[in-house]
């Protein structure tokens, strides 16, 4: 899942008034990402996976701090983009 998707499943459920639940690969919890309500662990092709409860807000909050989407206004609603980072090496 992308940043922006990320951003918009978060909004979409601020705007629900519900939780977001997300299922994230053991071992593979984003840096600093918020944390969640363990709500199941479960094997998928004999991988670990864990199902997670998330206040949105929080979810929403982290992704625009972090810098990698920007949200802009399309017909009336929200939208969201991913930034694009140079390479390594690249400067603009």
């Amino acid at each position: 899942m992308t940043p922006s998707e990320l951003a918009a499943h978060a909004a979409k459920a601020c705007a629900a008034e519900t939780s977001l639940v997300l299922v994230i690969a053991k071992g593979q919890y984003p840096r600093r990402f918020p944390r969640g309500e363990l709500l199941n662990e479960h094997l998928e092709h004999g991988k670990p996976f864990r199902t997670y409860r998330f206040n949105p807000e929080t979810v929403l909050g982290w992704v625009m701090r972090s810098g990698t989407v920007v949200m802009k206004q399309v017909d009336g609603g929200i939208a969201f983009s991913d930034v694009e980072r140079p390479m390594k090496g690249e400067t603009r």
